[in-house]
């Protein structure tokens, strides 16, 4: 070990949907694993497929975009920060044992002595930089005979969330793993631990009491002591490998199964098109009412979804026309609106409401209505008197609409509502598209100088 060797730390910044989130004191390594671990562990997100995460070109920090309904739940909790017990990590939340809904005991029992000292002998030896430093924390996931995620920082909390985020990015089932960590296990480790699902928590040191009875309630397993003599185990409800029993005795309570997860619905502007009837100008930048088309759209998103959407676009300059917008060029390009179609279902990895950019009057009342569908259809259309009947262009789709659009295209079918016959469609009877507005203004489309000139009259 170099007797001269400093530990690196620098800051980190972390912004959800657009607000400061946190800023870490870490080491500049595994960066994108300590943002997904740390959303994950906050609550933010329960799965990868929640978060879109952008890292900064000029400076250390991640701009998170997480589904608003997440970020609603996390906000209505009231959180304040309190000084965590190690490190000098602030977190955002406080490790209330209460908060934590009782389990039965999760996942698969600790490994034997034997086998968790093999396991920490692999954690020391892949510990590089504390064989440089010697002042430096390590955490890895481990599926009980060998490491799957290993992570290192100068802040224990910041190990444990790089191993948790790097478990995810690997796509790992973390309820198959245990956490090994190189320091006490506080409540605020224990808390982590307990909301990724995590079957035990092994240290060389010890827990604190907090974070026994937030093990107790979660259905998770402690151990201490866990390098050298006789292990000591905290159980929730049963004994673990034959291992001599310490500690305090505990029983989980009784546990209602968890309503399942629905993923909230995004939105997508869809900016498609040559607009050769209109000169082949961007339609949505044209103004009504002294606002931009495209700014307009994206309001009622905001209003309807609590998040800005996406931009489904392939002018070269689109990042240019809202730089607060992530822009996605389509995926197959050439193909039409459909093919816009299955850009947004396929980026937002999420239920998804798509609205052409030449229509300035929909309202954030029927976005809602369209995403709402969702929870029972694949696909749902507004009815219309248009020919068609249906606006597939202001409409909501499900992730699974992806295989049925691309076995569409692949088929030469352009037409934008000619997968529905493989999946399950839903409409929004006219009548109830009249209680939100008058259908010839909501669909009303801006195709032509003479179109733009109507709906600066409408507005």
């Amino acid at each position: 070990m170099s007797g001269h060797a400093a530990v690196e730390e620098v800051a980190v910044w972390l912004e959800v949907n657009g607000r400061p989130a946190v800023t870490w004191m870490c080491t500049p390594a595994q960066l994108e694993e300590l943002a997904v671990g740390w959303l994950h562990g906050e609550g933010y997100i329960e799965v990868l497929e929640e978060v879109r995460l952008r890292p900064c070109a000029t400076d250390l920090g991640f701009w998170a975009e997480v589904p608003a309904a997440r970020l609603a739940a996390v906000q209505a909790e009231g959180r304040r920060p309190v000084l965590a017990s190690g490190c000098g990590a602030v977190s955002t939340f406080l490790a209330d044992p209460g908060t934590v809904q009782a389990q039965p005991p999760r996942g698969a029992p600790p490994p034997s002595p034997e086998h968790l000292r093999a396991l920490f002998k692999q954690l020391f030896a892949q510990g590089e930089r504390y064989k440089d430093t010697g002042g430096i924390h390590a955490a890895a996931l481990a599926d009980g005979t060998e490491l799957i995620a290993h992570a290192e920082d100068i802040g224990r909390h910041n190990a444990v969330d790089k191993a948790i985020g790097g478990a995810l990015l690997s796509r790992h089932v973390i309820a198959e793993l245990g956490l090994l960590v190189t320091g006490r296990i506080s409540a605020e480790l224990a808390f982590k631990a307990a909301r990724a699902g995590i079957a035990w928590v092994a240290t060389p040191s010890v827990p604190s009491t907090l974070a026994v009875e937030i093990a107790r309630r979660s259905g998770m397993t402690l151990v201490g002591r866990a390098v050298s003599g006789e292990p000591q185990v905290w159980e929730a409800g049963r004994r673990a490998g034959g291992q001599r029993r310490r500690g305090l005795e505990l029983t989980p309570e009784p546990l209602s199964a968890p309503p399942p997860v629905r993923l909230p619905a995004r939105g997508a502007v869809l900016a498609g098109g040559g607009a050769t009837r209109f000169g082949g100008r961007p339609k949505g930048l044209e103004v009504i009412g002294g606002e931009r088309i495209l700014d307009r759209l994206v309001s009622v998103f905001e209003r309807a979804l609590g998040s800005a959407p996406l931009l489904v676009a392939n002018a070269p300059d689109a990042s240019g026309w809202r730089p607060d917008l992530r822009v996605v060029p389509d995926v197959r390009s050439g193909l039409g609106s459909l093919g816009g179609i299955y850009t947004a279902v396929l980026e937002a990895r999420a239920p998804v409401v798509c609205i052409a950019w030449d229509m300035p009057f929909v309202t954030a009342e029927l976005v809602q209505a369209l995403a709402a569908g969702l929870e029972e259809y694949d696909a749902f259309l507004p009815e219309s008197d248009s020919r068609r009947g249906v606006e597939p262009l202001c409409a909501g789709y499900a992730p699974v609409c992806a295989d049925a659009i691309a076995a569409s295209l692949d088929a030469g079918d352009l037409r934008a509502i000619g997968f529905h016959r493989s999946i399950r469609v839903g409409r929004l009877p006219l009548e109830a598209v009249r209680r939100l507005g008058d259908p010839a203004r909501l669909f009303f489309n801006v195709n032509t100088a003479d179109d733009l000139a109507k709906a600066d009259a409408l507005r």
